[in-house]
């Protein structure tokens, strides 16, 4: 830096040498006290101009010398000599004087010629901030009562700062040792003054420390911080506390009077100062009870009662408030009580009877009432009891009983009641309830308690009056009945009466008769029950007829009879063959039958038309000319072998035959006859596998399945592809196979040890007559088990341990060892077996002394513990006995792997003797306090009794730790530390004496206390008491007057507790003084706040002052401050007022701030602060445009004078004076100063004002308009104002373009706000608009906003809406139960209506559709109830109702008088026939004001299952397998009941064998039935059996109700059962089996039995679908035998005519027997060609006799036609015989397409005149026809010409539409026609020939 100029002095010139003189030299120099050493402070310069010696600069004194050092010189002296100024040493102004003077030399030359100047610089060192603040004490301690005021100055703490200006200065701020208090306190920044932040509480913290700390003007914080601790003083505040909460308890109602209840206990809250506490009771209701004002013991006043009904009404509970009071002894700062919640709760005793609410009861119901049905009590009477006793001494039954035994007829419900119920007597025995026995019940109703003692109880009367009900139904004499009618009676001929009988009287007794089947071909007279005929009867459709005549009684009762009418029969058929098909057997190469084929026709006519003859019509390629027949006998024979490999059918060969009658014309039959043709054997057969691996258990009991192998046969039939399983190789008996199933099972006990593998080799033979076999080879393992028995190695031991070895630690491990593969060893202890000796050989009780305790032993490892604590003195040596097991061993051998060991263990002796202190364990001695560290105190001894011990010495128990024992083997104590007088007078402590056993956990002990007597020296310096460390006084204070008293005290006694007082003042001034004896801080001289607010002192105290300096002790204060209070002696000055004047604008608002005005007052608090005010008076012409206000100014921390503006200023513009006065608001004088303001007001333009809202207010509003309404309804006119003047001030509005501003609009002028667009409040309830007003500004517009919500009023213009969720459709409720009514089925209350107000949101609910809709009631609010009961079983109806279908309608409209199951105006109404899942038909989804309810009825188990018929039959074949299911009972039970209700459990009640032949070769349970009702086979069935297995069963409900059935198991061959194909699937036939098995059964008059129904296989083996085979047999009953499937047969084609319609009517295509037929002996094949033979001779005449007679015909043929056509026009049923070409079968009930022949052949003939020459007497044979399953009947319109052209039509429609609806054929007709239909067309329509 460059230095600057020195001022120069000059002394002493030479007149000779001119001087030099300075350059630039100024004498200040100002550096920072933080100047760098080694730093240019500055230059010094000078010249001198005659030379001729260099000029020099040099230090004068020491002084400089220290502190700087000058640089070498530079420069010319003759031009600018100079030299630095180097400072040298570091600069510190805080310490060191902040200015210093350094002196230096200037000369010219040396000697006394030289000139010198003396040059003098000062260097003034300005501050940096360098120091930190340091406290004068680093802890401070404060005492203060809790009750001490908020704001109150605890203590003043203080902290020093050398530095200068903002470094000096010092803040404090402190932070808490605990967050919980960190508020507590606070502390001034600027005074360090600590003061009472929050309130305190002696209770919640006692005790605060702080740690202050302090930081410089420019954050520099202390390093060393001070401690503050507070100790807060208890005061009398707190309320007292009850301890032991809740006060509850329960007393019972018989507590005697002034006996104890419970006990309150509360304690005064200040625990420093408690006082006693007072009870008593303060509200609630204690009014039977006492309270102890001393103890708080609460008693019985007056008795209780349990029952009373006050006591009842709060639930047996007495509450009550208990209030502790204090009782005081002093003042009180707080609340001196608290209160308490008791709760007494009554308990009951039984002191009350149950009690009905009558005295006898009547009600009625009718007879024969199923059970569960309540009575209904007469005159609305209701039965309820009710007990008011409580809990258990309330629970009570209701019995019923008559003449005093039960009576079970009736029930009641509930039977068991807690307190009170109603009663429902329900009907329990509806066999009883009949009002033809009775017609009343009379029984008592009694309650009676069931848990009390004694059991109170009381009854009442009541008789049920029995109504009468229709309970009989008509009766006809007999069970069934039969008539004849002639086939060609007329219509109405009356052939039979049928009458019946009704028990019931009047309308239930009147009997009404109807018929039904017999095809509609009967009537009956429905009063005098004559039959009679409908229509024509046909003998050879239908010659019997089975009708069901019914007789109705008034009641609804039906009774029914089976009339059997039988038609007489007439001339008119064509030979038919007995069967349906025929069957053959043939083996391969044979030239004859196995058994002979002979087919037999017959003909229902009689004499010549009834004789047939027989021919092969067709047969199949390569067996064309194969076979032959006789045309007389229908015999069937061979040509030639038949090779089966060529057969391309599977062994079938299909032949057409023809039989046709010798009648005139010849009427023909043909039927196909199927030849099987049997497979020789040539396959063996062959395993599935070659070899099997299999692993099998040792232990694998006699009998269980090792594998079960399979092997196939190729051979098609049976025995060839039937085979059985041996094993060929020797297995020594172990192993066994089932011949049938392949299963091999073990024959004997196996042996891993003896042999782990086994080959076997098993064999399969098949049964042909030469018989093939095939072979596998079987691999068996045998795994091993668990089977060896473990064992302890070795089996005893013997080991020693000490006895105070712990409890739980290891002694042992015994190991057993098991050679098993997977053991699992457990062990035990074996209790009984232990053995105790002492240490003199004697046995001690093992039980008495708890040694069976004493050890134990971890079950899975074997590791003996020890269980507890081991004493040898009580037995010296147990013997254990330890047991193994093997868990995983062998069943049942497990118990017997086991094994044992012995384990002998002996305790050993551990010390037990403690040391003993000699002559006792009690010392005293006398210490100096004075006695230094390891001085001597004492020595004690001790001896051990114990041998071979060694007694060492340690301290105990030393509270103040303050002795030690140096040498453990000796008892020497000494001190460890200096003990103190003062704080103990008296000490003990103990020395711990050990003995030396080993191990250490063995060492004993003993203790000795010494107590130690200490002798006082001069040891404590004096301590100062408590006392504040802040003071004040005034600053006019006199001398004397009194500051403080700080005194000290000294623990020490006598002169070394005697105290002299001494004080050292910061900076003394010698103003405060101090009294040596008292302590007395006093002002010595005058005091002057302005020069020194604050004094710092410290005082010291000194003991034994004339005692040498070395004995003596003293103590000094941390920093007192004697703070200088100030007096009002100085006068406030204005300081920033000058000569410029203040402006403002004439146009400025009121109270527009002009000036603001600062005073200065030196004083201090109310003394300097200032208020301001306007001097009026001549000079101040302006006092009324101006004011001026006083206010506070938080930078300056003072008021301030704000000089504002009266009003308008316009027009006064000028200048104008006001004259301010500031006052201080010092006492007792307030000291005042004047100063003048000059102000200017000047002329303006400018908008200073924006528009103002004044309608609406505020910066938001909120208006309501209703919705809905018309476009440019108002909504507010708007309304601003401006304090500007003209153009300023004119206002104008619009919106802005934001928010919903496009639904508004406004007015520019007039401020009128409208809408714009009608508002819907359901779409948007509220609108914000944000309307803008500006003004007209000339220099600036100015504007303002205002936010308006406008809220929409609700009206009502929303309908009601149901939710159109996926859950909503239907919206389900319930569910309700069936058969009762009154039930609450739910709400339907959830549509919403999106209108707000509460009158237009209003919703009712109507039902306006739906099903059964008057089975319920809706109110108004949504509940919807069931009020008629739903039958859901449909025992009613016929129809199972799950659930029912309501259309709920919503609407604003309430109580509404119209039906209300009307519908909603513009929809029709529709109740669905049938119940569905789906919509009602009156809902609209679209409607959403209609709900789809659906109301879901829940099953009540009010059905029992029932067979489908009682006596059930199947057939099972003697191949039957083991456990084979041959029936299931659960297809055969139906239920009404749905759920769990429907599900049964099935048992077998009895089951017989018959013959007696076959119960002797059958177990006695040969079947087994399981309890879901599967039947199987518990045996084999040998094929020389025969007879059947009667089973009694029943199936049973969850709630036991059961229905029996029996079922006949006959055993039956395959050849005796028939297989009947039906073109439909397994589940149709199943469906309609019971039912064709009757129509079959009355037909052939066999007992039918379905066997099985299964799907239909194919000539190839593939199922067919659409196809099912039905297997029955025939039997007969008395005698009992089965029916062969041949007579089967032949009784079916006997009755070939009944069994049409059947067969039409279930689409069967054929009836087979199920087996081929067997074959004959060869004696039978002979007759048989024998019989071919004679047919052959008789059958030539035969045929030229047809000869003769075909060309007879044909030359008639013309003439015949002629004579026998009709006219198909008339409806003459008669001529119907005569239609020619055609059979009986051909017109009404016979399947139309029938009739397509003759369409056929009259659509070829329509144009053909000579139609007469086609007779159809010499067509051609009939062949295929369609399958229909529909009977139609075609009548023609008598009023119109019947054309021959539309019948055509009409016919033809009728077969076009049949084909292609059903697309198939009818293959049971085509099995009778073996050739492929002709089309034929009939307009335009294709046709098949018949």
């Amino acid at each position: 830096m460059r230095a600057p100029e020195i001022y120069k002095g000059l002394h002493g010139l030479n007149a000779t040498n001119n001087p030099p003189s300075l350059l630039n030299f100024e004498r200040y120099i100002f550096v920072k006290e933080d100047f760098p050493i080694n730093g240019s402070l500055g230059i010094l310069s000078a010249r001198d101009l005659d030379g001729p010696m260099e000029i020099k600069f040099t230090i004068k004194d020491e002084v400089t010398r220290s502190l700087v050092r000058l640089s070498e010189h530079f420069g010319e002296s003759t031009v600018n000599r100079s030299v630095e100024i180097i400072l040298k040493k570091q600069l510190d102004r805080d310490h060191e004087p902040s200015d210093r003077k350094l002196y230096f030399n200037l000369a010219d030359g040396e000697g006394s010629s030289a000139n010198n100047l003396a040059v003098q610089v000062t260097l003034f060192i300005s501050d940096v901030n360098d120091e930190v603040p340091e406290f004068v004490n680093l802890r401070y301690k404060e005492s203060i009562y809790e009750n001490a005021t908020v704001g109150t100055t605890v203590i003043r703490v203080s902290a020093q700062d050398p530095d200068n200006g903002l470094g000096g200065t010092v803040s404090y701020y402190m932070e808490a040792a605990d967050e919980l208090y960190k508020n507590a306190f606070r502390i001034n920044s600027d005074t360090g003054d600590v003061i009472i932040n929050s309130s305190l509480d002696f209770e919640r913290h006692n005790f605060y420390e702080f740690v202050i700390k302090a930081k410089d003007g420019f954050g520099n914080e202390s390093i060393n911080n001070a401690d503050f601790v507070v100790t807060v003083l208890d005061v009398q505040d707190t309320p007292p506390a009850f301890f032991n909460l809740p006060y509850s308890v329960v007393v019972g109602e018989d507590k005697a009077v002034g006996e104890r209840v419970l006990q309150v206990t509360a304690l005064d809250g200040d625990r420093g100062v408690p006082n006693g506490i007072r009870y008593t009771f303060v509200q609630g209701g204690y009014q039977n009870f006492n309270v102890d004002p001393n103890t708080g013991w609460i008693t019985i006043k007056t008795e209780l009662d349990r029952d009373d009904a006050s006591i009842q009404d709060s639930g047996g509970v007495y509450a009550m408030y208990v209030k502790a009071e204090e009782v005081m002894s002093g003042v009180n700062y707080g609340n001196t009580t608290a209160t308490t919640l008791v709760t007494i709760s009554v308990s009951d005793v039984n002191d009350n009877t149950p009690t009905f609410n009558h005295l006898n009861y009547t009600a009625t119901i009718q007879e024969n009432m199923q059970s569960g049905v309540p009575v209904i009590f007469t005159a609305n009477t209701i039965m309820s009891v009710n007990d008011i006793d409580q809990g258990l001494n309330s629970y009570f039954e209701i019995v019923l009983e008559k003449d005093g035994q039960p009576y079970y007829d009736f029930a009641p419900l509930p039977k068991e009641v807690f307190s009170e119920s109603s009663i429902l007597i329900r009907v329990n025995n509806s066999v009883d309830l009949d009002y033809e026995k009775s017609k009343t019940a009379t029984f008592d109703v009694i309650a009676r308690e069931l848990r009390t003692n004694p059991k109170r109880s009381s009854s009442v009367k009541m008789m049920v009056h029995i109504l009468d009900v229709n309970d009989n139904q008509p009766q006809f004499e007999n069970t069934s009945y039969s008539a004849q009618i002639a086939e060609n009676s007329p219509t109405g001929t009356t052939f039979a009466r049928l009458q019946a009988t009704d028990l019931d009287s009047g309308v239930f007794g009147k009997i009404t008769y109807s018929v039904r089947g017999g095809n509609g071909r009967f009537g009956i007279n429905d009063s005098t029950g004559d039959i009679y005929n409908t229509e024509a009867l046909d003998r050879e459709k239908i010659s019997e007829y089975y009708i069901t005549v019914e007789a109705k009684d008034g009641g609804g009762f039906r009774t029914t009879v089976e009339l059997n009418v039988k038609v007489t029969d007439t001339n008119d058929n064509k030979p038919l063959f007995t069967r349906e098909a025929y069957f053959a057997s043939l083996k391969e190469g044979a030239t004859s039958f196995v058994r002979e084929l002979k087919l037999e026709a017959t003909d229902l006519d009689e004499g010549m038309n009834s004789q047939v003859l027989y021919s092969i019509s067709n047969i199949q390629p390569p067996v064309t000319n194969t076979f032959t027949i006789d045309d007389a006998t229908g015999v069937v024979g061979l040509s030639r072998p038949v090779d089966y490999e060529q057969l391309t059918s599977s062994g079938q060969i299909m032949l057409g035959v023809q039989v046709c009658d010798r009648g005139l014309p010849s009427l023909c039959s043909v039927i196909n006859a199927t030849v099987e043709v049997e497979d020789e054997n040539d396959n063996k057969p062959v395993f599935n596998q070659t070899t099997y691996q299999v692993n099998i258990y040792e232990n694998a009991s006699i009998g269980s399945l090792a594998v079960k192998v399979d092997a196939y046969d190729l051979d098609g039939t049976a025995p060839n592809n039937e085979f059985v399983f041996r094993i060929e190789s020797t297995t020594q008996e172990k192993f066994r196979v089932n011949f049938r199933t392949g299963e091999v099972l073990v024959e004997s006990e196996l042996d891993h040890e003896q042999s782990s593998f086994y080959s076997l080799n098993i064999s399969a033979t098949d049964r042909g007559s030469v018989s093939l076999e095939g072979y596998c080879i079987v691999n068996i393992n045998v795994l091993d088990v668990n089977d060896e028995i473990p064992y302890f190695d070795p089996r005893s031991q013997s080991l020693a341990i000490l006895e105070n070895k712990p409890v739980g630690s290891q002694v042992v491990t015994l190991t057993a060892v098991d050679t098993d593969s997977n053991p699992r060893l457990r062990y035990q202890i074996l209790q009984d077996s232990i053995l105790a000796t002492d240490e003199e050989g004697r046995d001690v009780n093992v039980t008495a002394n708890n040694i069976q305790n004493y050890f134990d032993i971890n079950e899975t490892t074997g590791i003996l513990l020890v269980k507890s604590v081991l004493d040898r003195e009580t037995a010296e040596k147990i013997e254990l006995k330890v047991l193994v097991k093997d868990l995983n061993g062998w069943q049942p051998s497990a118990d017997l792997q086991t094994a044992t060991a012995t384990l002998t263990v002996t305790l050993l002796d551990v010390n037990d003797e403690p040391p003993e202190f000699l002559p006792g364990p009690q010392y005293h001695v006398n210490v100096s306090e004075g006695r230094e560290v390891n001085d001597l105190v004492i020595t004690v001894a001790a001896v051990d009794k114990d041998k071979k011990q060694t007694v060492f010495y340690r301290i105990g128990q030393d509270d103040i730790n303050s002795f030690q024992i140096m040498d453990s083997r000796v008892g020497t104590v000494t001190l460890k530390k200096q003990l103190d007088y003062e704080s103990n007078h008296e000490v003990s402590f103990t020395v711990i004496a050990t003995d030396s056993a080993s191990p250490p956990s063995s060492v004993l002990t003993s203790t000795a206390t010494v107590s130690v007597s200490l002798i006082d020296i001069n040891d404590n310096t004096p301590q100062f008491l408590p006392h504040p460390t802040q003071y004040s006084v005034e600053e006019n204070a006199p001398n004397g007057t009194f500051v403080g008293n700080i005194t000290a005290t000294d623990r020490d006694s006598g002169r070394f507790g005697e105290i002299t007082y001494s004080l050292q003042v910061t900076n003394d001034d010698q103003s405060l003084t101090i009294d040596s004896k008292t302590g007395i801080i006093s002002v010595l001289k005058p005091l002057d706040r302005e020069m020194r607010e604050e004094y710092i002192l410290y005082v010291t105290a000194t003991d034994n002052i004339d005692a040498n300096p070395n004995q003596q002790r003293s103590e000094r204060t941390g920093a007192i401050f004697v703070k200088v209070t100030d007096v009002n002696d100085n006068h406030p000055i204005i300081t920033n007022i000058g000569t410029t004047p203040k402006s403002v604008v004439e146009n400025s608002q009121n109270n527009t701030i002009v000036d603001t005005i600062l005073a200065n007052d030196a004083d201090i608090g109310a003394n300097a602060e200032v208020e301001f005010s306007l001097v009026s008076g001549d000079t101040n012409t302006s006092d009324s445009w101006f004011y001026i206000t006083t206010q506070y100014n938080s930078d300056i921390k003072n008021n301030e004078g704000v000089i504002r503006t009266r009003q308008s200023l316009l027009g006064h513009v000028g200048m104008y004076y006001v004259t301010v006065k500031v006052q201080d608001k010092g006492t007792p004088t307030r000291l005042s100063s004047n100063m003048t303001l000059l102000i200017e007001i000047i002329e303006s333009n400018e908008n200073l004002n924006q528009p103002q809202f004044v309608v609406p207010k505020g910066p938001t509003a909120t208006l309501q308009i209703k919705e809905q309404q018309p476009v440019g309804t108002t909504v507010i006119q708007v309304s601003a104002t401006d304090a500007d003047h003209g153009k300023n001030a004119e206002v104008h509005y619009y919106l802005a373009p934001e928010k919903d501003y496009t639904k508004f609009q406004i007015h520019k002028d007039t401020g009128l706000l409208t809408t714009r667009a009608i508002l819907d409040r359901e779409q948007q309830a509220q609108f914000e608009i944000r309307v803008i007003a500006n003004d007209s500004g000339i220099i600036s517009v100015l504007d303002n906003s205002i936010t308006i919500f406008v809220q929409l009023l609700d009206i009502d213009d929303q309908e009601p809406e149901f939710p159109r969720r996926p859950d909503m459709e239907p919206y389900i409720l319930g569910p309700v139960p069936e058969e009762h009514s009154m039930e609450y089925c739910g709400t339907v209350d959830v549509a919403i209506d999106r209108d707000s107000h509460v009158n237009n949101s209003l919703i009712f609910y109507y039902i306006i559709g739906g099903d059964m809709v008057d089975h319920f009631y809706l109110n108004q609010t949504g509940e919807l109830y069931l009020i008629k009961a739903v039958d859901r079983d449909g025992d009613v109806t016929g129809t199972p109702i799950n659930f029912i279908n309501l259309v709920i309608w919503a609407t604003p409209l309430g109580y509404l008088t119209f039906d209300k199951y009307s519908t909603v105006p513009g929809t029709q109404r529709m109740v669905s026939q049938k119940i569905e899942m789906r919509p009602p038909d009156d809902y609209d989804s679209s409607n959403t004001t209609l709900l789809w309810a659906q109301v879901t009825i829940k099953d009540i188990n009010d059905h029992p299952p029932k067979f489908r018929n009682q006596n059930l039959s199947v057939g099972i074949t003697r191949k039957t397998q083991f456990q084979e299911t041959i029936f299931t009972l659960s297809d055969e039970v139906t239920d009404l009941d749905s759920g769990n209700n429907s599900v049964h459990t099935f048992h077998l009640m009895s089951l017989g064998i018959y013959p007696e032949t076959l119960r002797n070769k059958l177990p006695s349970a040969p079947l087994s039935l399981s309890s879901d009702g599967i039947i199987r086979t518990n045996t084999i069935f040998q094929s020389d059996m025969s007879g059947y297995i009667l089973m009694d069963v029943s199936a049973q409900d969850i709630d036991g109700k059961m229905a029996n059935a029996s079922l006949r198991i006959s055993l039956i061959n395959d050849d005796q059962r028939v297989k009947i194909i039906f073109r439909m699937t397994p589940m149709q036939v199943r469906n309609f089996s019971e039912t064709f098995r009757s129509k079959l059964e009355r037909i052939t008059g066999y007992h039918i039995v379905v066997d099985k129904i299964q799907t239909h296989e194919n000539a190839q083996g593939k199922p067919e679908a659409d196809k099912t085979d039905m297997f029955i047999h025939g039997e007969v009953i008395k005698p009992f035998r089965i029916v062969s499937a041949a007579e089967l047969l032949s009784k079916i084609d006997g009755e070939a005519a009944a069994l049409v319609p059947i067969l039409n009517e279930y689409n069967i295509l054929q009836i087979v027997s199920a087996v081929q037929q067997t074959e004959e002996e060869d004696s039978n094949r002979l007759l048989i060609m024998g019989l071919i033979l004679l047919a052959i001779v008789l059958g030539i005449p035969c045929i030229v006799m047809a000869i003769v007679i075909f060309l007879i015909t044909k030359s008639y043929q013309r003439k015949l036609k002629a004579a026998t056509a009709m006219v198909y026009g008339q409806e003459n049923d008669m001529q119907k015989n005569q239609l020619p070409g055609t059979n009986l079968h051909a017109y009404e009930n016979a399947n139309p397409i029938f009739l397509e022949k003759v369409l056929s052949q009259e659509s070829q003939d329509y144009d053909d005149t000579d139609s007469v020459d086609n007779n159809v007497v010499d067509s051609p044979v009939p062949q295929t026809v369609d399958t229909q399953e529909v009977s139609m009947t075609f009548t023609a319109d008598s009023s119109k010409d019947y054309t021959h052209n539309s019948s055509l039509k009409t016919i033809s429609s009728v077969i076009g539409s049949q084909e292609n609806s059903f697309g198939h054929r009818n293959p049971l007709f085509s099995n009778l026609n073996g050739d492929t239909p002709r089309s034929h067309l009939i307009n335009g329509l294709q046709a098949s020939e018949i």
